[in-house]
């Protein structure tokens, strides 16, 4: 892959799949975050496209906790046109990262930028936007409303737990126990893994 950087060095495309594989195939233990950051910076040196800015956000978030550089990057996103930030990526990851900046603000404006109920795609997310919310509304003092966002996830995730097998199954097992254990159902949530 790194032979294509040096076949294409003006290709963000290729510096994007080069950062991905922080945590890709095979895998880097330890993760090479500086070096995966160095190519989403040259990728977006090259066009500041969406995806790159969203996978510097969640590395600098999730890799070295830089909340402050993840937010940065979140705000060049903020540059782009409604149809990059509203995506599903750029939607969950901007929700997380507002929950680990402990803001409830920025979480539910986030939120409220799809109509979309659930995040699933390739790039790894697979996650109820009521969930996010429920998190966000309970940082925020607001209970009642944290109840309904936990209701209406529990609803979509026993949705997406009768649409799926295997793996996914079990993800979608755990998803579901989450919520309930959330909503201080502990015996269901713990009834409901001990098939797993």
């Amino acid at each position: 892959m790194e032979t294509a950087a040096v076949r294409s060095p003006q290709d963000p495309v290729v510096h994007y799949n080069l950062a991905r594989l922080v945590g890709g195939e095979p895998p880097r233990f330890p993760p090479d975050v500086a070096w995966a950051i160095d190519h989403l910076d040259r990728g977006l040196a090259i066009q500041p496209i969406a995806g790159l800015q969203i996978l510097k956000a969640a590395s600098l978030a999730g890799w070295r906790g830089d909340l402050q550089g993840a937010r940065a990057a979140l705000d060049e996103l903020d540059k782009r046109p409604l149809a990059d930030r509203a995506e599903s990526r750029a939607v969950s990851k901007s929700m997380w990262i507002g929950l680990l900046e402990r803001n409830p603000d920025r979480v539910i404006a986030a939120g409220a930028l799809t109509a979309k109920a659930f995040f699933d795609d390739a790039g790894g997310i697979v996650q109820s936007k009521d969930w996010l919310l429920a998190l966000a509304h309970r940082l925020a003092g607001k209970e009642a409303q944290a109840s309904i966002d936990l209701q209406n996830a529990e609803t979509i995730l026993r949705q997406r737990l009768s649409e799926v097998t295997g793996r996914l199954r079990q993800d979608a097992l755990v998803d579901v126990a989450q919520t309930l254990a959330l909503q201080g159902r502990t015996d269901d949530a713990i009834a409901m893994l001990a098939p797993v």
